[in-house]
């Protein structure tokens, strides 16, 4: 929150209340904040959003990121302090076009260090369920289906491309991707994918593997009523992991 640095200042009140003014210009301000990565969309909803309430006689107006970084916030970077004035700012003139009784339409990318969460290290278990066909002399593809606990919550995989090229009869490497899905307080979705080695018959039947894996940008498609507005720390996720097992060939 930033510092208030004038002491000398008093708020005055108006001789319109917020009640009054939306019964004069008949509607009730509300923010509408669209969130979302670089070239996910929001701009093109927000224009059409805008277009369609000021076509139903609606007061409203757009914010676009970009264009407050010409004026009002143009000595702003891209820093974690730059980016988090940057939304105070808005934020503030914001409530002023809710008083005023608009309807605000906000496009702003949010993903920044502030509230993207990557999960520290820890250990869990790991279970999966495959199937490999040889399609050469020395290249295997298959699929396989994972599951995964990780910071408490379960890691769901599918992997659609699994391919493997075995260079001796005991050694093989494997390159893989797939979807997610991560359990938390509503689902969280992405691609991911990895590489890895295999250690073929240690055992008879019986192989030692070593993946890779990355998860990157691991969404919520939903939010709740109840999260926090704004900083969001679960609305993405980077998940590494590095995954040790033994498998057994039928």
């Amino acid at each position: 929150m930033a510092e208030q640095k004038a002491t000398n200042i008093t708020w005055h009140e108006g001789s319109v209340s917020r009640e009054e003014r939306q019964k004069l210009v008949n509607q009730k301000g509300v923010i509408v904040w669209m969130t979302g990565l670089s070239a996910s969309g929001k701009s093109t909803i927000a224009c059409i959003l805008e277009q369609m309430l000021l076509h139903k006689k609606k007061q409203a107006y757009r914010l676009d990121g970009d264009n407050i970084r010409m004026g009002l916030n143009k000595n702003l970077g891209f820093s974690a302090e730059d980016r988090a004035e940057n939304i105070r700012r808005i934020g503030e003139v914001s409530k002023l076009f809710v008083d005023a009784g608009v309807n605000v339409n906000e496009v702003h990318i949010n993903f920044e260090p502030g509230i993207t969460e990557t999960t520290g290290v820890g250990y869990g278990p790991h279970v999966a369920l495959g199937a490999r066909r040889a399609v050469s002399e020395t290249n295997d593809l298959g699929v396989r289906l994972e599951l995964d606990e990780v910071d408490g919550r379960l890691l769901m995989g599918v992997r659609p491309v699994d391919y493997r090229h075995r260079f001796t009869d005991s050694f093989a490497f494997d390159l893989f991707a797939g979807v997610n899905r991560y359990d938390v307080a509503t689902p969280a979705y992405s691609v991911y994918a990895g590489l890895g080695g295999q250690w073929l018959n240690v055992l008879p039947k019986w192989d030692l593997g070593l993946d890779f894996r990355y998860a990157q940008n691991i969404a919520r498609d939903h939010v709740l009523a109840s999260d926090i507005q704004g900083v969001r720390p679960e609305t993405f996720y980077k998940i590494e992991s590095l995954i040790a097992y033994i498998s057994r060939r039928f």
